[in-house]
C-alpha cells in the first residue's frame, strides 16, 4: 500500500515537472515569436500562443499590439471606431430632407421604434452631425450648421400647418382683419387669437389695435424668410 503511494506520488512529481517546462517553452516561443514582430513580422502571423502572451503581459506589450495589430481588429486595449450604420444614415438624410421635424414624424416617416430612434438621434447629437430645440410641446431636429438660430425657430414654428396658413395668408404684404383672417385659414376666432399671441413672440407678425378693431400684417423684417421657409416646407 505504502508501495503504491509512493509510486503515485513520484508520478505526480513527474507531470509537474514537465508540465512546468511544457509551460515555459511555450513562453519562450511566445516571446520569441514577439520580437520577430516587433522586427516587421506583421501582427496578423503571430500565433495564438504569442496572442496569449501579449494579453497575459498587457503591460509589456499593450502598447506594441495597439499599433501592431490590423486597424480592422478590435483588442481590449482599443475599441474599434463606430462602422458605417445603415439605419442612422437613412435618420440623418431624413432630417436634412425634413428639416425641423419631431420625434414621432421620424418614428413614423421612417417605420423604426422609439428605442431605434432615440439612441441613433443621440449618437448623431454625440458626433456633433445634428442639433435639435424644444419648441412649444415638441424638440425639433436639424442637421448641424445649416441654419440659423432664427431659421430653425422659423421653420419650426411653420411645420404646423396652421401657422402656416396664416403667414401665406399675409403674404401678400396687406393688413387683414382679424375676422376676414380668420375666415380665409378657417379656424374660430378664439383659435386665431391664440394662434397669434404665438407667432407675435416670434417677431414674424405685426398687430395693430385701433378700438376693438385688430389687424395682422406680415413684419417685412422676416417676409424674405417666410418665403424661403414655405418654400422649403412645401417643396
Amino acid at each position: 500500500m505504502k508501495l503504491n503511494k509512493s509510486v503515485l506520488a513520484l508520478g505526480l512529481a513527474f507531470v509537474m515537472v514537465f508540465s512546468v517546462a511544457g509551460l515555459i517553452h511555450i513562453q519562450r516561443e511566445a516571446d520569441a515569436e514577439f520580437q520577430s514582430t516587433v522586427h516587421g513580422v506583421n501582427a496578423q502571423n503571430l500565433s495564438v500562443r504569442a496572442l496569449y502572451s501579449i494579453l497575459k503581459h498587457p503591460l509589456q506589450y499593450g502598447e506594441l499590439l495597439v499599433y501592431s495589430l490590423p486597424s480592422n481588429t478590435q483588442t481590449v486595449f482599443e475599441k474599434a471606431p463606430l462602422q458605417d450604420n445603415n439605419t442612422r444614415t437613412e435618420i440623418y438624410n431624413f432630417i436634412n430632407s425634413n428639416p425641423g421635424i419631431q420625434f414621432r414624424a421620424i418614428c413614423g416617416g421612417l417605420g423604426l421604434s422609439i428605442g431605434v430612434v432615440q439612441f441613433h438621434l443621440a449618437q448623431l447629437q454625440k458626433s456633433g452631425l445634428i442639433t435639435s430645440f424644444r419648441k412649444g410641446r415638441y424638440k425639433r431636429f436639424f442637421t448641424a450648421r445649416k441654419f440659423t438660430r432664427k431659421e430653425m425657430d422659423t421653420i419650426a414654428a411653420l411645420r404646423l400647418d396652421t401657422v402656416r396658413n396664416i403667414l401665406k395668408a399675409l403674404l401678400n404684404g396687406k393688413r387683414v382683419s382679424h375676422h376676414e383672417l380668420a375666415m380665409q385659414v378657417s379656424i374660430s376666432s378664439q383659435g386665431l387669437t391664440w394662434q397669434m399671441n404665438r407667432l407675435r413672440k416670434t417677431e414674424l407678425v405685426q398687430e395693430c389695435r385701433n378700438g376693438l378693431n385688430v389687424t395682422y400684417s406680415l413684419s417685412q423684417t422676416y417676409a424674405g424668410l417666410v418665403m424661403e421657409t414655405i418654400a422649403l416646407l412645401e417643396s
